[in-house]
């Protein structure tokens, strides 16, 4: 059975009514841009993929962290805000991550908080799955290793080393999970920059 799409952290979540803010709607638009292009989906078994995150501050309290789509909600032609979650803690070696809002993190959360925690200039990330990507750029560009499974403390210690190695002063990125079949991230000072540097890649094949 696949085992994409399963939360393997110690996932804390706190239900609270979804949050309505101009980060969000950023993040929806952008997220269903992806589902459009087929870069976040469902497998044929049933699976979702694909999520998307973005820094920000909780509109209610102003506390620091991100917001990102919900867990197994790969499946949904339009996301809106009650498939949204906003994470403020996390402890990777724990393999623990808090999370509140209507709907749980993705199970990719604690690899997003990684790739922001590195750099405070990193504002979105973008996590979707595509063969024909995922097959050309690995090991063209920076790779993880094939025995790095997702969603765990090992994933997010090797995207930590692929960040750290970015050139000096660069801010976007992308990466491949070798250990995650079809998954790739890119990364940016914003989400228009992050979405972009993923359709450049894709564009490349």
């Amino acid at each position: 059975m696949r085992d994409e799409g399963t939360i393997k952290f110690q996932s804390d979540f706190e239900l609270r009514h979804p949050i309505h803010c101009e980060a969000v709607t950023q993040l929806i638009e952008a997220r269903n841009a992806l589902f459009r292009r087929n870069l976040i989906g469902v497998y044929p078994d049933g699976i979702s993929f694909g999520n998307v995150s973005i820094r920000a501050q909780q509109p209610e309290d102003g506390t620091s962290g991100f917001f990102i789509t919900g867990t197994q909600t790969g499946y949904i032609e339009r996301l809106d805000e009650t498939h949204i979650a906003f994470v403020d803690r996390c402890d990777i070696e724990a393999n623990y991550l808090h999370s509140s809002g209507p709907i749980q993190a993705s199970s990719e959360a604690m690899t997003h908080y990684m790739i922001y925690n590195l750099d405070s200039l990193i504002g979105a990330v973008v996590h979707v799955h595509n063969a024909a990507m995922w097959n050309f750029w690995k090991n063209r560009a920076p790779t993880t290793g094939e025995d790095v499974p997702y969603g765990t403390p090992e994933m997010a210690a090797a995207v930590e080393d692929i960040v750290l190695a970015r050139k000096p002063g660069a801010v976007a990125g992308f990466l491949v999970m070798a250990g995650h079949e079809d998954g790739v991230i890119s990364y940016g000072s914003n989400l228009r920059e992050a979405m972009d540097f993923m359709i450049a890649k894709a564009a490349a094949l």
